[in-house]
């Protein structure tokens, strides 16, 4: 008996089955396709997960680069610009650094350093005259770098 393009098997009784092999084939096939599938997703949620990772360094990137031009805006003066560290007087007077250390953005004001970003691979200040500093800072991991520059004048009085 012939049924949608399997052969039936009349069993004892006169019931019909699948033959073994058949069922065999099936499992094998389902296990593929079920292997594929989860190779599938499971790219997926790592692709998905270093793009979130890249955006967090981003971000990061971006907000420390902002804190870092508000804080120059803001100042009484320009301590000492060097290539990898800004020291300025806030507007209260107090001593506040940004430098990198261990690849991280460390903004310290009166001693205590708090961490702005991770991932940084250069953070350079240059004066370029007097009360306007330009700031690199790019951030990034093996795969991808994220560059970003601004110059910022310091509001005088």
């Amino acid at each position: 008996m012939r049924m949608a393009g399997f052969i039936r098997v009349n069993g004892a009784g006169g019931t019909q089955g699948y033959t073994l092999l058949e069922l065999l084939a099936v499992l094998a096939i389902t296990g593929m396709v079920i292997a594929a599938l989860g190779g599938l997703l499971l790219n997926g949620f790592r692709a998905c997960r270093r793009v979130e990772a890249r955006s967090e360094i981003q971000e990061a990137a971006r907000v420390g680069l902002e804190m870092i031009a508000r804080d120059i805006r803001s100042c009484q003066s320009l301590r000492e610009v060097r290539e990898d560290r800004l020291s300025l007087a806030d507007a209260v007077g107090s001593r506040l650094d940004y430098y990198v250390s261990s690849r991280t953005l460390y903004r310290s004001i009166r001693g205590v350093a708090n961490p702005v970003a991770n991932q940084v691979q250069e953070l350079t200040f240059r004066e370029i005259q007097p009360d306007l500093v330009e700031v690199s800072l790019v951030t990034g991991d093996e795969e991808f770098s994220y560059p970003l520059q601004t110059r910022v004048k310091r509001m005088t009085d």
